[in-house]
């Protein structure tokens, strides 16, 4: 790294971090008085409730910050006309930019780290920090999708004389997805399996129904198994639909990887997971965030000026960015969540937006990089 390199280095972290220490400042001050103005809990509980959303606050502070850090290190040279002396030097536009990229990279991965792994671990401690934490904190609360899974995808559960196996529970229609029932007799040994692609739940009887199913019986003795394959039948489950609400979880306790792999099982079976998808592409979106509005807030670069400086507009520009910039993504987030979106154009549809447009400009200055 070279002298140059080093001293853009700096100064871009200087304001990089000092950005980011303003931000969870005003959100801690904001969420802390708020929690502590309530009268049905704690100041400690407001506290680690504020610590345990902390690292998913990251999404939105470190995009902001990698814009901050650029436009401020950016004025900072001009002011000193020490940008036109670097770019005179033979340092070009185009090593600037790329010292840029190289240092909002990191930014990146610092973000995805915090918000993909390091939150869903704080989320999944919640009950063990705060007593009845649900009944407490909205933003605590449990979201749709279920509990432990094994490689499969799969939740297992342990009935009377049985273990069953599902891959989603659908509380609106009260029905059970990719359903297996495990059956055993006194001296444990299995006795047969049932097999449906989807069990629904019959309040007025109290029962589980299905279209079709398949049975094979008979594994506990000396005889061929027996194979039966049924039509529409009632399926020998003693847990009530009720029962499978207790066994949902916090979608945020999942970490980035066994997020995906989640999703893309229970995605196999038709379910909607416009939702979930949202909520996980929005984490990669938010590290290409970093990185976009760090170039974007490069531009300048073309015109390095003293004159070109104000450090008041630097301020008024980065209020008005960063208001627009969160209501943008907000907006396409909740077309995403109401499915009147994909998930995939709701999440990457602004940075796209940015590509294009820093497409042009580079393009337009090429001669000057």
């Amino acid at each position: 790294m070279t002298k140059l390199q080093q001293m853009i280095t700096l100064t871009w972290l200087k304001f990089f971090l000092g950005s980011v220490i303003a931000f969870v400042l005003l959100m801690s001050i904001a969420n802390l008085i708020s929690g502590l103005l309530r009268t049905n809990v704690t100041a400690y509980e407001v506290l680690i409730n504020h610590l345990i959303e902390l690292p998913g606050n990251a999404s939105k502070i470190f995009p902001v910050s990698c814009l901050t850090g650029t436009l401020f290190c950016i004025n900072k040279l001009q002011s000193r006309n020490e940008l036109v002396a670097i770019f005179a030097a033979g340092f070009s536009r185009m090593k600037f930019v790329l010292t840029i990229i190289i240092l909002s990279l990191f930014a990146a991965v610092v973000q995805i780290y915090l918000a993909g792994y390091i939150y869903p671990f704080a989320k999944s401690k919640k009950n063990i920090l705060i007593e009845q934490s649900e009944t407490k904190f909205r933003n605590l609360k449990t979201k749709a999708l279920t509990s432990s899974t094994i490689g499969t995808g799969k939740i297992w559960f342990k009935g009377s004389n049985y273990f069953f196996s599902f891959t989603h529970y659908d509380k609106f229609s009260k029905s059970l997805l990719d359903l297996g029932i495990y059956a055993y007799d006194r001296n444990y040994l299995l006795a047969g399996k049932t097999f449906t692609t989807k069990a629904i739940f019959e309040t007025a009887t109290n029962q589980w129904k299905s279209d079709s199913s398949l049975q094979i019986l008979g594994l506990n003795n000396h005889e061929h198994p027996r194979l039966i394959v049924s039509g529409p039948s009632t399926i020998a489950l003693a847990e009530t639909s009720d029962d499978f609400l207790k066994l949902e979880s916090d979608i945020n306790s999942l970490n980035l990887h066994s997020l995906y792999y989640y999703l893309k099982n229970i995605g196999r079976s038709g379910i909607n997971i416009d939702e979930y998808l949202v909520q996980f592409y929005d984490k990669i979106n938010a590290a290409i965030s970093c990185i976009l509005l760090s170039v974007f807030a490069a531009v300048s670069i073309f015109r390095p000026n003293r004159r070109q400086s104000s450090f008041g507009k630097t301020i008024a520009f980065v209020f008005v960015f960063t208001l627009i910039f969160w209501l943008l993504i907000s907006y396409f987030q909740e077309l995403g969540n109401s499915s009147r979106l994909a998930p995939i154009y709701a999440c990457f549809s602004v940075s796209f937006a940015f590509i294009i447009y820093l497409t042009c400009i580079y393009i337009k200055n090429r001669k000057l990089t």
